[in-house]
């Protein structure tokens, strides 16, 4: 099973399990440390964060990203991991993390989360994401609810014109 298709998983999981009336993967944002594979909210501001892993080298690199420095600072007021069945024990998964293993035709949790208390500049950041998002949605870029993506848009530049660095002749 590949990344992407974890993520569409973890984007519909969300959705059906936990209800997320908003969902996004891999959003990007200047200004924002963190790019979760799947990000949702319910309708009273509670926020979920879900980390597909498809490696145990992917779960082990994940230790010196910035949420496990800063566990305070990281997104989500639940935290959640998602694999393919077998791939982690649920001891193995930090302090406060879920897991959840997709067998190829459902979910099961193995280990439930704690909740983490949002700081200001958690939500702030989560609140970028919300606004980066309606503001990609009023400029009319395409959005699939189904991977919960933006679609990429080419952008195009100004030739730049070359300045002579030779006056013109005169007559």
């Amino acid at each position: 099973m590949t990344h992407d298709q974890l993520t569409k998983v973890a984007v519909k999981w969300l959705k059906t399990r936990h209800k997320c009336k908003v969902v996004f993967s891999e959003m990007r944002i200047r200004g924002c440390k963190e790019i979760p594979d799947a990000l949702g909210w319910r309708t009273n501001t509670h926020s979920i964060v879900i980390e597909c892993k498809t490696s145990r080298s992917d779960f082990l690199a994940d230790k010196k990203k910035y949420r496990f420095k800063y566990p305070e600072k990281a997104l989500g007021y639940e935290r959640w991991y998602m694999t393919p069945q077998g791939l982690l024990n649920p001891e193995e998964v930090p302090v406060g993390w879920g897991l959840v293993e997709y067998t190829g035709s459902r979910c099961i949790i193995k280990k439930k989360p704690s909740y983490y208390f949002q700081s200001i500049e958690t939500a702030r950041a989560e609140m970028k994401l919300l606004i980066a998002a309606a503001r990609r949605y009023d400029l009319g870029i395409e959005f699939s609810s189904q991977t919960g993506k933006f679609k990429p848009q080419v952008r195009y530049r100004k030739p730049r014109v070359r300045k002579s660095k030779y006056k013109p002749w005169k007559k």
